[in-house]
Order: C-alpha cells, then sequence, then structure tokens
C-alpha cells in the first residue's frame, strides 16, 4: 500500500485547502484510486462480504473527507489511516448485528460454561463501566483493534493505552465480582 495518496506534501496542502473551497479534487481522487483497494483489504483481512466492505469504506471515506477538511488529519501515511478508519467502521457495523447473534447462542447453548446469572451479571457490570472504558475495550477486545494502533488514532502513547486498559478490566471484574457476590453489594 501506498502512502498518503501518492501525493507529496504539497500537493496534499493544495488539494486541501482546495478541498475547504469546495473543489472535490482530493476527494475524488482517494475515492477513485483507493476506495476498491480497501474494499478489498477489509474482504481479505476480515472475511466479509463485499457488501459490508463496501458500506464500511463509503463511511470512512465521507469521515476521512470531514476530518481533513477540518484538519484533524495530518499529511503522513494517510492510505493507512483511511484502512485503519474503514476497519473501525467495519467493526463497529459487524459488532450491531453479530454480537446479538453471538448472546443469543450463547444462552441456547445447554453445555455453555456461562449461566444466565453470569451473563446477567456481566451485562450489569458493563453497563456500570464508564463510556471511555466500554469505547476503549470495544475497540481492542471485541473489534481486534491493536492498542498501538488506538493509541495512534488518539494521539495518546502505547503505555497509557495500555494502562487504561487495565484499569477498564480491573473495573469491569470489580463490578462483576460486586453482581456476582451478594455480600459485595
Amino acid at each position: 500500500m501506498s502512502k498518503n495518496f501518492n501525493l507529496t506534501l504539497h500537493e496534499y496542502e493544495t488539494l486541501v485547502n482546495s478541498l475547504r473551497h469546495g473543489d472535490e479534487q482530493l476527494f475524488e481522487k482517494i475515492f477513485l484510486q483507493h476506495f476498491k483497494v480497501v474494499v478489498h483489504q477489509l474482504q481479505a483481512k476480515y472475511r466479509c462480504s463485499q457488501s459490508e466492505a463496501y458500506d464500511a469504506t463509503m463511511d470512512a471515506i465521507l469521515e476521512l473527507r470531514l476530518k481533513i477538511i477540518d484538519g484533524k488529519i495530518k499529511y503522513g501515511n494517510l492510505d493507512y489511516l483511511f484502512f485503519l478508519m474503514a476497519s473501525q467502521v467495519l467493526m463497529r457495523n459487524l459488532k450491531k448485528f453479530r454480537l446479538s447473534d453471538f448472546d443469543e447462542n450463547l444462552l441456547n447453548h445447554e453445555d455453555s460454561m456461562f449461566s444466565d446469572e453470569d451473563i446477567d451479571n456481566l451485562n450489569k457490570a458493563w453497563s456500570d463501566l464508564s463510556k471511555e472504558c466500554q469505547g476503549l475495550l470495544s475497540r481492542n477486545v471485541f473489534s481486534g483493534i491493536k492498542l498501538k494502533d488506538i493509541a495512534h488514532e488518539d494521539g495518546r502513547t502505547h503505555l497509557a493505552v495500555r494502562k487504561h486498559k487495565k484499569r477498564c478490566l480491573d473495573k469491569l471484574l470489580m463490578f462483576f465480582k460486586k453482581y456476582s457476590v451478594p455480600n459485595l453489594q
């Protein structure tokens, strides 16, 4: 994969400035040259359907466009950033559909190692977590996004994100124990 949509820094800055003034040339270049590549990469990496990959890539390119216009994206490995954004959108979309299927299958499975009470307690514990912790754990654990990628996207160090994840998991465990052991309530 190339970097920065095959643009020099000067070309990129010129096209960004033009995009801010209504010229869609940069957006069209990204769409025409990189859209299909990202769709295929998503399909290969996540074994998702063409439709799922297409929808995620379309949402990501629109989000990328807005972030470029707002100055939230800087020149530097933009191709990877576009793929990463599309991956995150795909994971969010798949999680919405597949997590409910997983929960249903887990609850209906007679040999499940989790009791209905355990699952209920885990759901209660999850709802007690802050939205920030839920987001971090969802991105890393459920979506499979690496901590170093989360750190890069959030503008934080890998160590800070790793420590934050540990604190979130500790809180989740504490909340789970609170609901699982009646004497602690």
